[in-house]
């Protein structure tokens, strides 16, 4: 598991969010990332 801090910046950019839909789906998108899933990100270079 990764651990992932969620500084007073982003709080509060989350709470300043009207859309309850993107907001969602930022904090699922965190939520996989502490998972180690990083969706579709790719390797760069060899």
């Amino acid at each position: 598991m990764i651990k992932v801090n969620r500084t007073p910046e982003v709080e509060r950019w989350l709470k300043s969010l009207k859309d309850k839909t993107t907001k969602a789906k930022i904090i699922i998108r965190i939520d996989r990332m502490k998972e180690g899933n990083f969706g579709d990100a790719k390797p760069v270079g060899s």
